[in-house]
């Protein structure tokens, strides 16, 4: 899967849309945010994969079937 939205115009565009202005330093800190947490994000998979589990779990259960279904409902919804 590759990495969505971590370009500079994506990150503009994100911006624009939650009213923030996109100025160059907005973005720089923004684009350090989403950089970071996707490296987060794979060391949390590798040390779930070393543990046995696999997968994310939280409180509420399998984390990656829950957001899975989340974005395929918000998919079939965006054209509406």
């Amino acid at each position: 899967m590759g990495k969505v939205g971590n370009d500079s115009r994506s990150v503009r565009k994100f911006l624009r849309e939650n009213g923030i202005k996109p100025s160059l330093a907005n973005v720089e800190r923004m684009g350090r945010e989403v950089r970071r947490t996707a490296q987060d994000n794979e060391r949390m998979d590798r040390m779930h994969k070393q543990a046995g589990t696999g997968r994310l779990r939280d409180e509420k259960g399998d984390v990656h079937s829950r957001v899975k279904a989340q974005v395929e409902h918000e998919m079939r919804n965006r054209n509406r």
